[in-house]
Parts: C-alpha cells; sequence; structure tokens
C-alpha cells in the first residue's frame, strides 16, 4: 500500500512523506533466555504485552530488565528517551513514547525521531491510522508489519510549529472527551450496582419480600431447595439430525446477561448438543461468576457447558431466571466449582435454597423486577450510545487534525518542503555519529567471503568472542552483530554459549 492509496488533498504548506523519512527507524530484540547474565539490569525492556493494558502516552518500563551484556549480545537496540515504540505483530498497534532509555523485544517497530519532528504528532498520527496499518500487514499464523512497510506507512506533515498546535489542540479536546467517557463508565457501574442490590433486595434469603409494590397481606414462604422445584434435561442431539436448530453456545450470552447477543446455526457445527425447548432456563456451568442465564425463547440446541432445567409448577420460569442471576447464588456456585477451567454440577446447586411463595406473590415480584431491569437496560442503552458517540467524535477530531482542518495554518510558517530537507539532513547526521561510534577497530581489507566462511576459516574447532572474531572484519560494530545474530537464528552450524570465566559470550561451529 502506497501514499497514493490513501492521498487526499491537504493545505498550504503541508506535504505527503512516509514514516521512514521522519527519523531513525529501528527493530527489538531478545537475548537468550538461557543466559540469566543477560537478565535483570537495569534496562527496561518493553514487550506488546507490557501495552495491553496501557493507556497513557509515556511509558518507563515493563515487566522484565536486561542487562547491559544482554543489549550488547542481542539485537536489541538501547533507545533514546522521546523514541515512539509500536507492536509491529502480535497484536499490530499498540504505541507508547519512552520516557526514558529503554529496550524492546523484536514485536516492535521503533522510531528515533530527530529533533525537527514533533514526536507527539506521529504518536496520534499512528493512532489514527492504525486500521490503515493493519491492512499493510500480512502473514499466515498472524499478521505482522514489515519494517519496509513501517517505513512507507503514508503520514500527513505539516509545518513544525503547526504540528505542535495540533497536539495542543487534541489533547485538549480528549482532555474533555476522557472526562465524559469517565462519567458515563461511572453511571453505568451504578446501575450495575443498583441492579444487584435491588435483585437481592426483592429475592431476600430470609424470607421477608422487601418492595413497596407487593401488598399481600398474608405472605406465605417456603424455603427450598433448588433440585425440589426443577428437573434437569438431559436429550442429546446432533447435527446432522437436525441442521435447522439455532444454536446457543458460551459465546452467545455476555457475563451477567440474560439474553444472547449472538445465535449459531447448529448446522455449522460438527459435535452433539445439549437439546432444549421453549421456556427452559440454559445456566452455564463453566465458570459461574460469569452468570450466564438464559430463559430459551425457542427450541434449540446449546453447548454441553450449559445446563437444561425444567420449571415444576411450584416456581415461575422467570421467577427462577432471577434466582440464578443474583449475586446470593453466583457467590454460591462460584464457592462449589472445581477444577483449572472451573465448572459447578447440577447436583451441587441442586442443594441451593431459597425462599419462594406462591405463584401469585411470584408474579408480583418478576413484574416488578422487569419494570425496574427495563429502566435499567433503557439506561445502559443510553450510555452505550453516547460511549460510541464519543469515540466517533474522536475519530472525527483525527480526521480534521490530519487533513487540515483542526488548527488554522500560519503563511508564515516554515513549509513542510523545506522541513524535509532539514529532517532528511539530521537522520544523516544521526546516522553518521552512530556508526563512527560503533566502530571499535581500524579498518582492514575487506573480505568477500560470508560471515559463515570467516568463521569456518579462523575458528573450525575452537571457540572464539565477538571481539576475536571483529579483527577479521572491516566492517562496523552493528553490522557485525546483525550478521552474527542473524546466523544463530536461522544457521544451524553455530551455538553461542555465556563463559563464566571469561565474562563474556562465546561462540562455536557445531561439531
Amino acid at each position: 500500500m502506497g501514499k497514493e492509496d490513501i492521498k487526499y488533498e491537504l493545505p498550504e504548506g503541508w506535504i505527503w512523506s512516509t514514516i521512514g523519512e521522519l527519523g531513525i527507524i529501528t527493530s527489538g530484540g531478545t537475548p537468550s533466555t538461557k543466559e540469566p547474565q543477560f537478565w535483570g539490569g537495569n534496562i527496561p525492556w518493553i514487550t506488546p504485552a507490557d501495552l495491553s493494558d496501557f493507556k497513557g502516552k509515556l511509558i518507563s518500563n515493563g515487566q522484565r530488565n536486561i542487562s547491559k551484556l544482554g543489549l550488547e549480545y542481542s539485537s536489541a537496540t538501547l533507545l533514546p528517551k522521546g523514541s515512539l515504540i509500536f507492536s509491529s505483530r502480535a497484536p499490530i498497534g499498540y504505541l507508547a513514547i519512552s520516557q526514558n532509555e529503554l529496550a524492546t523485544n523484536q514485536g516492535f517497530k521503533n522510531i528515533i525521531p530527530v529533533e525537527s519532528i514533533h514526536v507527539d504528532y506521529i504518536f496520534y498520527y499512528l493512532q489514527a491510522a492504525k486500521q490503515m496499518i493493519q491492512n499493510m500487514a500480512s502473514g499466515t499464523t498472524f499478521l505482522e508489519l514489515s519494517l519496509s512497510n513501517f517505513k512507507r506507512i503514508p503520514i500527513p506533515l505539516p509545518p513544525l510549529n503547526e504540528q505542535q498546535q495540533i497536539v495542543e489542540k487534541l489533547e485538549e479536546l480528549f482532555s474533555e472527551l476522557e472526562q465524559s467517557k469517565i462519567g458515563l463508565i461511572k453511571a453505568k457501574t451504578q446501575l450495575r450496582i443498583y441492579r444487584h442490590a435491588f435483585l437481592k433486595n426483592v429475592l431476600k434469603t430470609n424470607g421477608i419480600i422487601n418492595t413497596t409494590s407487593i401488598r399481600k397481606k398474608s405472605l406465605k414462604h417456603k424455603k427450598v431447595a433448588l433440585g425440589d422445584v426443577v428437573n434437569k434435561i438431559s436429550k442429546k442431539v446432533h447435527p446432522s439430525d437436525s441442521p435447522n436448530l439455532r444454536f446457543i453456545g458460551l459465546d452467545s450470552i455476555e457475563p451477567g446477561s440474560l439474553k444472547p447477543h449472538l445465535i449459531h446455526s447448529f448446522k455449522d457445527f460438527s459435535s452433539s448438543g445439549n437439546y432444549f425447548e421453549k421456556d427452559h432456563i440454559l445456566y452455564a456451568r463453566m465458570r459461574p461468576y460469569l452468570n450466564k442465564v438464559f430463559r430459551a425463547e425457542f427450541n434449540g440446541a446449546s453447548s454441553g457447558e450449559f445446563i437444561i432445567i425444567e420449571c415444576k409448577k411450584e416456581i415461575l420460569i422467570d421467577y427462577l431466571k432471577y434466582i440464578l442471576h443474583s449475586a446470593d447464588f453466583v457467590n454460591y456456585a462460584n464457592e462449589k466449582s472445581t477444577g483449572d477451567r472451573p465448572r459447578v454440577s447440577f447436583e451441587d446447586i441442586a442443594l441451593f435454597e431459597f425462599y419462594i411463595s406462591d405463584i401469585e406473590e411470584q408474579q408480583q415480584i418478576v413484574n416488578e423486577i422487569d419494570y425496574r431491569f427495563t429502566i435499567i437496560e433503557n439506561l445502559e442503552e443510553t450510555i452505550e450510545s453516547n460511549l460510541k458517540g464519543i469515540e466517533l467524535y474522536r475519530q472525527s477530531i483525527f480526521k480534521k487534525a490530519f487533513n487540515g482542518s483542526l488548527v488554522p495554518q500560519d503563511p508564515d510558517n516554515e513549509p513542510a518542503n523545506v522541513l524535509i530537507i532539514r529532517i532528511n539532513e539530521e537522520i544523516v547526521n544521526y546516522s553518521k555519529e552512530q556508526k563512527e561510534d560503533s566502530l571499535k577497530s581500524p579498518k582492514m581489507k575487506q573480505s568477500k567471503k560470508t560471515l559463515i566462511e570467516i568463521i569456518k576459516e579462523n575458528y573450525p574447532n575452537s571457540e572464539f568472542s565477538f571481539t576475536e572474531l571483529r579483527e577479521h572484519l572491516n566492517i562496523s560494530y552493528n553490522d557485525i552483530k546483525e550478521q552474527l545474530f542473524f546466523l544463530l537464528e536461522n544457521d544451524k552450524e553455530l551455538t553461542s554459549s555465556f563463559s563464566k570465566t571469561k565474562e563474556q559470550v562465546i561462540y562455536k561451529l557445531k561439531s
């Protein structure tokens, strides 16, 4: 995918550029986990997992650190403060700006920015362009964005002053959006708390119904075990026999929900399922804390992870549904569950005790719950709609930011076609400085032999160090390092290990 695929008209003074033209692009690496000396140092080392729940912009450390030795003997690069890290696989699109020097694993493509570019501007652009970037990735096992494609990501480049103005305006608007979002999420949480509190109150386990809408003068309650008022239905059905049935899987019902959001076609499955009929109760026995309960509205089949329950005449179907949905029952089932993937059996939940009254009063309670839950669900839908609206507004802000309509243009600003020349000069100078720093010995006659040929010629049966190998080559430190680690990862003839006596990594041809 090239620039022309998303190119749109830009304001005067802007130009289309690419990520590769705006900084020094590097990848990361992982030191050998077999060498403890490579780990536990003072260099923060970031993996995509460290960003999975990361919501900020600046990052200072991950879960693990590597040592200076681990950095030197791996393809990891020490990134300066202010570098942008971007996960290029599993998944694509996590990003942050380094708050200090750090390194990353090979799951990142990183940008070391030069002075004439605002890294925050690139940060927000990559956020906005996430979907487009994912479309540039390839792979069979999992998608990965190659280094060459990362460099080719198109980016609209405004004048330097305008980059700063865009960043400031984005952060001002996003701060307001975030406060609105926090308020909505808080309201959603409070509704969930109220929902469970009300259900617990109206289904009192001590037998006292506590709601003003129920006016019976003489309320007779009796304590029962679940197994006394329901039957377990155990009937298997195969897709080949009933292909037209609808299928409820564990993924069909969201945690804490009383209705499915996804219904499958049974013919798409190959294994038998549990048969259920309309008005049966489906209760998910795996991970009972997820609280998945559904009153069937049709005949169908379900995953074997559902217990199918039929009510006896003493209890209303919806009354049982709310009992199974209550916090008291969820806590009970959770305590009874066992295994790595905790499950509860019907025999266990059949012992759960609760109070019921006559059918008339059960209906009054169900009506009261239905009424309150309808109000709650309507409010929740409004909140969800507003949350989606916030995200849509966020995307519209991004669009304005990167088409030049978020902040006014200043004709006195240095145009981007001049800026890009200075950026290129700074990249060239930075690269020269890095190359000079990496050269540790005088140049010798350039060999046309491959690295593995040189190793075989000079160290056919003996161990050697990185320093010793460099004496035979007339290329930079980083180039040797890159070639050597490529051989270790892709060639079966070379091995490495850490020598405690020499306090360095040694290499040897396999015999």
